[in-house]
């Protein structure tokens, strides 16, 4: 569907909704705990027409190049559920951030 065809939000909403299932269902995503609720988040990423942030979480003991490995496959992962729907990923919009958090006893 094209811009400002009335019925794309529509499209986009199923289309994408159906995407983050399976992708969920292939192992990706994200399990963390919502730090003002305690409630358990199940989510993979956030999506906005064109752009989405996958969300890529390994337990502590993870090596760098083992987060670098899962997001690679988690990419790809993406990146072919796209392309099953006739999409295609932008290679200059892709690029990942890895953040290290410690934690001291007080949680800052």
């Amino acid at each position: 569907m094209c811009q400002g065809n009335g019925a794309a939000p529509a499209g986009w909403l199923t289309l994408s909704s159906v995407l983050v299932m399976v992708y969920k269902s292939l192992g990706f995503g994200a399990k963390m705990e919502s730090l003002i609720t305690r409630a358990m988040l199940d989510i993979m990423g956030v999506l906005y027409v064109g752009d989405t942030d996958l969300f890529i979480l390994n337990d502590f003991a993870s090596s760098e190049l083992n987060v670098h490995e899962e997001s690679q496959s988690a990419l790809t992962a993406w990146g072919m559920l796209l392309i099953s729907t006739n999409g295609a990923l932008k290679p200059e919009k892709y690029f990942y951030y890895m953040v290290d958090d410690k934690w001291d006893n007080e949680g800052f």
